[in-house]
This record gives C-alpha cells, structure tokens and sequence, in this order.
C-alpha cells in the first residue's frame, strides 16, 4: 500500500471512530409503566379523586385534571445533560377523547401531591391548601402538542425536563388540563403514556 493510501485510510478510520465515539455518547431512555409514573386524578363537584389514571377534561359540569409525575432522577445520571424530552401520548385516551389540542399546564407544582391520593382542596389530604392545583402552578404555563399522528400526540418538554433534572425546578410533576366537554383519561399501564428523555452522560 501506497503512503498517500495509508494515510487515507487511517484518516477514514479516525473519522469513523470519532463518529462512533460521538453516536455512543447518547443515550435515550424511556419512562413509562407504574415504576416510572406516579399519575392521579382529581374532581371539582364532589371531590373525587384516584391513583393509577389520570382524566382531563370537563363532563355535566365536573371539571377533572391529571396529575403525572415521572422519575427523571432515577433514570438519568445526576451527571449527564438532559438534550430533548418528548411526552408520548396515546391519541385516543379513556373513556374515548382524544390527546390532540390538549393544554398541558403547569411547571413546577409547588405542593407535594406524591404521598397520598390527592383531592382537588388539598394535595396531601390535610391541611395544605391549593384549589385544584392551579395555586401552586410556579410559573402557569400552556404547551401545545408538537404533533399528533394516527396513534400518538407529541409534548414537548424539554426545557422542564432540564429544570427538573437540574434541580431548579422540584420535580412535582405536571399537571394534564383539557378544557373540552369530554374527558379524555391515561392509565399508568407500560407503554400507555411516556417521556422520552434523550441525554449525553
């Protein structure tokens, strides 16, 4: 082999590594199921409330909000930086809405609503105020799907998912607003709702 091929071919095998070194930096992970997911529901009118769905929406003047929370620290390294976060929604929820147009409130819950099964007048079932949550929404922001095809709508959740893994923002989750005559629900079941969260170490 010539020199001017060797050096051709060493440079094409740096190239290769480096590219290889570089696609082997990132990682992707995906939450979902009931050891990724904490999700509940709460209900304006009477009160009610449950764990393991979340509804959204409005049904003969009962207003229901979801309440998820993923854990984001438990599966990407305390070290690594946290470059795009997609929350995967099914399209067609229960009992039959659709995940398309929905609002998605909330950076920052104030109130820890982890413990226990939340109601709508208070987020540990005592003495703790919040009125549905929206009072300690910190900031109250909307985001839009950023896509809906024919079996999923797309969030994006970045730069939350940055806040909460960078620890400027308590990871109380989020909280899921659809103000439509219809409800539309999640359950925590795998693969039902995600967040993928890509990362380098």
């Amino acid at each position: 082999m010539s020199t001017r091929r060797a050096l051709l071919a060493l440079a094409a095998s740096v190239v290769v590594g480096a590219t290889a070194a570089a696609s082997a930096s990132a990682a992707t992970v995906t939450l979902s199921g009931p050891t990724d997911l904490h999700a509940c529901w709460i209900e304006n009118v009477d009160g009610a409330s449950g764990c393991g769905l979340a509804l959204s929406g409005v049904s003969h003047y009962q207003e229901f909000r979801g309440l998820y929370r993923f854990d984001v620290a438990g599966n990407v390294p305390a070290t690594a930086t946290v470059t795009s976060a997609t929350l995967r929604l099914p399209k067609l929820g229960l009992p039959g809405g659709t995940a398309c147009g929905l609002n998605l409130w909330g950076i920052g819950q104030g109130a820890d609503w982890l413990s226990t099964t939340p109601t709508w007048a208070s987020p540990d079932g005592g003495t703790t105020s919040w009125n549905g949550g929206i009072s300690t929404w910190l900031p109250s922001t909307v985001f839009l799907e950023s896509g809906c095809d024919s079996t999923t709508a797309l969030f994006d959740l970045t730069d939350l998912v940055q806040d909460w893994h960078s620890g400027a923002l308590a990871n109380y989750g989020f909280e899921l607003f659809k103000p439509s005559a219809y409800a539309y629900g999640t359950t925590t079941a795998s693969g039902a709702i995600q967040l993928v969260v890509n990362y380098t170490p």
